[in-house]
C-alpha cells in the first residue's frame, strides 16, 4: 500500500510527536544520529516523512531521551542513591 501526501508528516510534526523541538530533531538528521532516507536538499526545503518513518523516528527519539536522562542521573549520583540509599556529596 502507496502512503498517499496525506500521510506525510513535516519535521516540525514529528518533533512535536516527540516531545523534542525541531532544532534538535533536524540536528540529529543532519548529523546522521538519526538514519531516514528522506533528505531534505538545500536551504529551505522540507523533509516529509511518511507515516511509518514518523513512528520510527519518534520511538527512537523516545530513547535517546531516556537515555539521556538516565547518564544525567547516574553524573548526578540520583542513580546511586536510588539504588543504594546512600546519598552521594
Amino acid at each position: 500500500m502507496t502512503e498517499t501526501g496525506h500521510d506525510l508528516y513535516s519535521t516540525n510534526e514529528v518533533a512535536q510527536m516527540a516531545g523534542v523541538t525541531y532544532r534538535q530533531l533536524d540536528y540529529w538528521l543532519r548529523v546522521g544520529w538519526l538514519n531516514i532516507d528522506t533528505e531534505a536538499h538545500g536551504s529551505g526545503s522540507r523533509r516529509k516523512f511518511t507515516r511509518t518513518e514518523a513512528l520510527a523516528l519518534v520511538a527512537i527519539v523516545e530513547r535517546y531521551v531516556k537515555a539521556k536522562s538516565e547518564i544525567e542521573a547516574i553524573r548526578s549520583g540520583e542513580a546511586w542513591e536510588q539504588a543504594t540509599g546512600e546519598v552521594v556529596r
